[in-house]
């Protein structure tokens, strides 16, 4: 199954050679359409303002149907997941058939043209609903976006194509600094989508050579809008490195004698293309540095700031990642998170999450309401808790367990891996957190059903951090 998607990665992936310019932009009808059902079904990787003007806009006699279509979109199942062996484990992303579908709508021409790109990749029965639910959503993304906000998407897009030969030099000089294997033969593509308003969220992702990039109807700060393009390409250059600097870059984390050494790891994918993209390539567009925040984030805004005049320093020698950098942006890092350790938005951003779901719906359900509260950049998930603890006895890092049944079974066997909880009461609504032996955080949130999961999170989040003096805090 592996070799067959890594096929059809190559096959669907438009490679334009001897194009005129390495970035260009334009729009695409099904990536919009993608792009409108991800944000309508709750995606966490969407902009919250169209959700919102999705939610506000929807025609009263049209809910019903609406809301149909949106549910046959969560039903799909599109979203199946593979990783590349061979690489350090901290470093690949899994990739998935939905980037594979995603890389399709973004270069393809039209919908007939995007659902022969992706035959093959899913179930011929989940292929034809898939088709029959952006058939249904069409009429809807029309009515609601694509009619009303078509002449500004037009003006967006006329601005934003004025940068794609500007955009040469900022590639190269970057892709010489992330010592990538990416090909100037291979250009990147990136499709625009409508958020209306001047004001509000907006996010964009990385698809091999296919980014999806979310665009205010009203903005004009294009060189900002730009970066976030290039922030986003930084990704696909920093997940491109040779086998080589990969296995190097994971050494040289991994044997810094600073505690925060890990911490910095799982943020300097973000860094860097903060760093790189809202940083240093908006000062070369702009002629100034943009002094405003660059990631809605602390730990990744920080940081991404802390790097940057070293970022700036390499690029104008025009030299590559080493392992000087890497233990500068460590030492950096723990100066401005010197107790990194133990605060939750820390410890959340990689975690292994158990659950007492039932079905991997329930499951997807309490991971949305959990990202409410927190940005988490990679996570393993495990449910129900009951047949979850041989994963546990393998897991490295931050144990979230979410406790809403079977309280006195699952603490039973909780108190028998962790010492740490004999004195707690299974029917005790609350926030428990502590390190185990292992060193491991460990938070465990005990609510008495599934409807007091998001007090729960709201309780832990304003408690910020794992407390060795208070190790339980009730919910009331």
């Amino acid at each position: 199954m592996k070799e067959r998607i890594l096929t059809l990665l190559l096959i669907i992936t438009t490679y334009t050679l001897n194009a005129q310019s390495l970035i260009s932009f334009k729009e695409s009808k099904p990536l919009s359409i993608l792009a409108f059902l991800k944000t309508a079904s709750g995606s966490g990787d969407m902009s919250r303002t169209l959700a919102e003007y999705i939610v506000n806009n929807v025609p009263a006699e049209d809910k019903v149907k609406f809301t149909a279509v949106i549910q046959d979109y969560r039903n799909l199942g599109l979203d199946y997941s593979y990783t590349i062996p061979g690489y350090p484990d901290s470093r690949p992303r899994p990739r998935t058939t939905l980037d594979l579908i995603i890389i399709a709508a973004v270069q393809t021409k039209d919908e007939p043209d995007f659902m022969r790109r992706i035959i093959g990749l899913l179930p011929n029965e989940t292929w034809l609903r898939l088709r029959k639910v952006m058939n249904d959503a069409a009429p809807y993304y029309d009515k609601m976006l694509g009619k009303p906000y078509a002449k500004a998407m037009g003006s967006q897009l006329a601005a934003l194509q004025q940068y794609n030969t500007r955009l040469d030099s900022i590639f190269n000089k970057l892709n010489h600094f992330y010592g990538s294997t990416w090909s100037k033969d291979v250009p990147f593509t990136v499709a625009i989508y409508p958020v209306p308003g001047k004001r509000g969220n907006t996010t964009a992702t990385p698809h091999s050579n296919s980014l999806v990039l979310a665009v205010l109807t009203e903005e004009k700060d294009y060189d900002m809008r730009v970066s976030v393009a290039v922030h986003e390409i930084c990704h696909v250059l920093y997940g491109e490195q040779p086998l080589t600097l990969q296995t190097s870059m994971d050494r040289w984390f991994a044997t810094s004698k600073d505690p925060n050494a890990l911490f910095a790891y799982n943020y300097i994918d973000e860094a860097l293309a903060t760093a790189c993209g809202n940083g240093w390539a908006y000062e070369q567009l702009s002629g100034k540095e943009d002094k405003t925040g660059w990631y809605d984030n602390e730990y990744i805004n920080t940081f991404g700031h802390a790097i940057y005049p070293m970022v700036k320093e390499y690029i104008a020698a025009n030299n590559q990642l080493d392992s000087a950098f890497v233990h500068k942006a460590i030492a950096l890092f723990s100066n401005r998170f010197p107790v990194a350790y133990k605060n939750y938005q820390n410890l959340m951003n990689k975690v292994n999450i158990y659950t007492d779901a039932a079905t991997q719906q329930d499951f997807g359900n309490i991971n949305g309401v959990i990202r409410k509260y927190y940005r988490i950049t990679s996570s393993y998930g495990s449910y129900p808790i009951l047949e979850s603890m041989q994963q546990l006895d393998q897991a490295t890092g931050t144990q979230f367990f979410i406790v809403y049944r079977d309280h006195a079974a699952n603490y039973k066997l909780l108190c028998e891996r962790f010492r740490q909880l004999s004195s707690f009461k299974p029917e005790a609504e609350g926030v428990i957190s502590f390190f185990d032996d292992q060193k491991r955080p460990v938070i465990i949130l005990n609510a008495k059903d599934s409807s007091r999961i998001d007090r729960a999170l709201a309780v832990m989040q304003r408690a910020g951090e794992v407390n060795s003096s208070k190790e339980f805090t009730p919910l009331e």
